[in-house]
């Protein structure tokens, strides 16, 4: 008697968390987006669609092998199989997919001397994946699905900006890139400061391997300061939300 009022109490908290968690992250307004279809069926349509439009030269061959990157692509893969659940569980995989992410970026600062070579291999997968979605979104949408909210889009790209920028600073905190760094604090700073365009601060790239990940950590935040940015919010000046 005792341990069903126990199980009863459990079920009971369990569904009002439930609800709770669900009120929070999904609320009662939230409609899917009528072409809503799942990540692969998706891929397939666009490439269909890119296959027979009116493209020519460069821009045709990069929309087609941005868009063929996406098949071999792990996120997408998980993804599809909680887009055939609904697109609710789809947008929040996505969401959830994000700030992993950012988490992953963050706790790579910290653990890098147990494994440089882990860390420079999760870190430079963050950063080109992240750049790559980026990338599909600001030349394949037209083809593709309709962002679920151009607000959400924009936070999203926010999440991903400090990704990238956190990637660059474990990267940063292995020996021979910045000799000067020695603390976790020192490389997310001086990655913030090439990230916002300031300059190099106290810090300065010393060998070829950190010059060349500052090269391309400036051509990352050219993509989002002059690409990235306008493109979002000019979608969101012409749709209001």
């Amino acid at each position: 008697m005792v341990a069903k009022q126990i199980k009863n109490s459990i079920t009971a908290y369990g569904s009002a968390i439930l609800k709770i968690l669900k009120q929070i992250f999904i609320g009662p307004a939230f409609v899917a987006p009528h072409d809503f279809k799942p990540t692969y069926t998706n891929l397939a349509d666009q490439l269909n669609n890119i296959w027979n439009d009116k493209s020519v030269g460069l821009n045709r061959i990069f929309k087609l092998s941005l868009l063929l990157i996406q098949f071999v692509n792990p996120f997408n893969v998980v993804c599809h199989c909680f887009d055939r659940i609904s697109a609710v569980a789809g947008a929040l995989f996505t969401d959830a997919y994000v700030i992993l992410k950012l988490l992953v970026s963050l706790g790579l600062i910290y653990i890098f001397r147990t494994s440089t070579c882990a860390v420079l291999v999760i870190s430079s997968y963050i950063i080109i994946e992240t750049v790559l979605y980026l990338l599909r979104i600001l030349f394949l949408s037209p083809e593709g699905n309709k962002p679920i909210s151009p607000k959400r889009s924009l936070v999203m790209l926010f999440i991903n900006y400090f990704t990238i920028t956190l990637s660059f600073a474990a990267i940063y905190r292995i020996p021979g890139f910045i000799p000067c760094i020695t603390q976790p604090i020192n490389a997310v700073y001086f990655s913030f400061v090439i990230s916002s365009t300031l300059g190099l601060g106290n810090y300065v790239p010393i060998g070829e391997n950190g010059q060349i990940v500052v090269i391309f950590q400036i051509i990352t935040t050219i993509f989002f300061l002059t690409i990235f940015f306008t493109h979002f919010l000019s979608r969101l000046q012409e749709k209001g939300d």
